[in-house]
């Protein structure tokens, strides 16, 4: 059964359970949105380390803090796109949701008149 629909709005209600599959689309384009971001533009210009060898000076220990903040940096690019593979993941999961929704809706069987 529907009910509360607007222009462009699909709301599916059955035992007390309303779902407005526009409102879970619109949430799936927003994680597409943080996918991108998560992702980068591809080549990590923007999260390459600005540290050099010598940026701490020539000592061990300086070339040591250089290396370790560079791996992390290399652990921070890799951990943002796996982010990414996931929220674009559940973004698609929600618009699969929508569209299976709408489909009950779409088949539901009317009441008794």
């Amino acid at each position: 059964m529907t009910t509360g629909q607007t222009a462009g709005q699909t709301a599916f209600q059955t035992a007390g359970l309303t779902v407005d599959t526009s409102l879970l689309r619109r949430a799936a384009e927003i994680m597409d949105h943080a996918a991108v971001a998560y992702r980068g533009d591809g080549t990590c210009e923007v999260f390459r380390s600005p540290l050099s060898d010598t940026s701490l000076g020539s000592s061990a220990a300086g070339r040591e803090v250089v290396t370790t903040a560079s791996r992390r940096v290399a652990e921070a690019i890799d951990g943002a796109q796996a982010l990414a593979l996931k929220v674009a993941a559940a973004a698609e999961k929600l618009r699969e949701t929508a569209h299976h929704f709408e489909l009950a809706e779409d088949s539901a069987i009317p009441g008794p008149r």
